[in-house]
């Protein structure tokens, strides 16, 4: 059997970066020797069940690097070195090797999907300027950026040879950017989204929004809030109400938003991580979602609430876009949120013409066709180079 490496920097439940290496896995697991590089543990049961997939010990195998060090551990330039380089070690033992989360040089062809730009400090800045003092200290002043990031590719011996590999993108967007920015041709391939069982007709499901993924200041969920309380007052319904479903760490972040909780009680509510099918039975109580993160590369999160049968709202610009892919369900500002999600509210007809758009819509990103897609690249790059 061909021998295929899948390299992720950590394999745990929560965000939805860990979705594809595990579907890859379950995509390959019967005709290739698939093996998973992480640092970590990985804990396939609890994957499993966060993720809808049936990997298990003996199907797999699986490389677990302890992290680094405390201090290299918090600096995302350094975090993945002992990752990379033994991924450049061990290429020379397998036929295909496959970077699960943004470019890698592997001192040979190999494959790697697009997760985000993460890796360019230029589009970093771009997409997601810092947003307070320390921040910009750390992430923009330019000498020590430089210095910083010099170091860590030479520590991780990575060159221009991850130009060479077959990229894939996880949007049309990304795609975009990638051409636009490093002329480097990359084919779509959408990722992987667990289609929930069973559907709660949309009469018995209760007037409320969510928000799912990881807790952080990028999703602008405080923002969020303040549309949803806006629509409240504005349709003097007080029904509406607002599930806030994620992993966080501690941060002054994480506090703002226990406190806003604190503020609205009747309204707001803190659910913290849920996964399978805790998470999907909250989902399809529920009609709206609502997304605060632009330029997001993809965002299982969005595919996730629109596969439960929710009409999500997203902001311009990014491939989040292309999963709702509905003028009424894209804003350009919180104002036009509110008024686009008022209307949409106050209409029944035009909730059901996007209802069974957002149906439509969904069968793009199903685990089926992403297993498919991965298995065709696959075989086609072991036959082509």
């Amino acid at each position: 059997m061909k021998k295929v490496l899948i390299i992720h920097p950590r394999l745990r439940p929560g965000g939805g970066s860990e979705a594809p290496p595990l579907w890859i896995a379950e995509a390959l697991k019967k005709e290739y020797e698939v093996t998973l590089l992480t640092q970590g543990k990985i804990d396939l049961p609890k994957l499993n069940k966060a993720y809808g997939t049936s990997l298990r010990d003996g199907e797999v195998r699986k490389i677990e690097l302890s992290p680094w060090p405390f201090l290299f551990n918090q600096l995302d330039a350094y975090r993945s070195i002992p990752l990379v380089r033994t991924s450049q070690k061990l290429a020379p033992q397998f036929d295909v090797l496959i970077s699960t989360y943004n470019i890698l040089d592997f001192k040979k062809k190999g494959i790697q999907f697009i997760a985000d730009f993460s890796f360019s400090d230029q589009l970093r800045r771009k997409f997601h300027p810092s947003s307070n003092w320390w921040a910009k200290v750390i992430y923009e002043f330019p000498l020590w950026r430089v210095i910083y990031l010099k170091l860590a590719q030479w520590l991780s011996r990575t060159t221009s040879g991850w130009r060479k590999n077959l990229t894939v993108a996880n949007s049309k967007w990304t795609q975009k950017v990638l051409k636009q920015y490093f002329n480097l041709e990359a084919e779509v391939i959408y990722p992987p989204v667990v289609t929930p069982e069973g559907e709660t007709p949309w009469e018995d499901r209760e007037e409320g929004f969510i928000i799912l993924g990881r807790i952080t200041p990028e999703k602008k969920i405080d923002e969020m809030i303040e549309i949803v309380k806006a629509v409240r007052e504005r349709l003097s319904n007080k029904s509406l109400h607002l599930h806030l479903i994620g992993g966080a760490e501690r941060s002054y972040y994480l506090k703002k938003l226990k406190l806003k909780v604190a503020t609205y009680p009747e309204w707001l509510f803190w659910e913290g991580p849920l996964y399978g099918e805790l998470k999907f039975e909250l989902l399809r109580q529920h009609k709206f979602g609502l997304h605060g993160r632009a330029f997001e590369p993809f965002g299982i999160a969005i595919a996730e609430m629109v596969k439960s049968g929710c009409l999500v709202w997203v902001p311009a610009e990014g491939g989040q876009t292309e999963i709702v892919n509905h003028p009424w369900l894209i804003y350009n500002s919180p104002v036009e949120a509110v008024e686009k999600i008022t209307t949409v509210l106050s209409n029944y007809q035009l909730q059901k013409e996007l209802r069974v758009h957002l149906k439509a819509q969904a069968f793009n990103f199903s685990t089926d066709k992403f297993q498919s897609e991965v298995r065709n690249l696959v075989s086609r790059f072991l036959n082509n180079g």
